[in-house]
């Protein structure tokens, strides 16, 4: 049996309050076996961008957990998140590129000099 590379349980994202609220997903249960190549349709406001930006640590979940093989993103904290983003940022292409430059440059400030961008 593979194990999971992503998994989500109970994935939950609200913007806004009250009336006005848009819930981006709610209740997500997702497993992605390690190797496996997923595809996500659905048209536009479905929430494909917000599972994506959850699972690759550039936003977090209203409610619910969020794993990369056994690391629960829900629980990082920011800096741990940031930290997470560093290796993995180049394998994001669809991520919010401000979002990725902005981390690469706290990596690299913070002595990971590895994830500088390079020319």
């Amino acid at each position: 049996m593979k194990k999971n590379t992503f998994s989500t349980k109970g994935l939950t994202k609200v913007y806004g309050e009250g009336r006005s609220a848009v819930h981006a997903l709610r209740g997500v249960d997702l497993d992605i076996p390690e190797g496996e190549i997923v595809v996500l349709l659905g048209p536009s406001g479905s929430g494909k961008s917000t599972l994506l930006n959850i699972i690759g640590g550039l936003d977090r979940a209203t409610e619910g957990e969020a794993y990369f093989q056994d690391q629960n993103l829900s629980e990082m904290t920011d800096k741990q998140l940031t930290l997470y983003l560093c290796p993995h940022r180049w394998r994001h292409p669809a991520g919010d590129s401000g979002k990725r430059d902005l981390a690469a440059r706290w990596c690299a400030h913070h002595g990971n000099r590895q994830y500088r961008k390079r020319p």
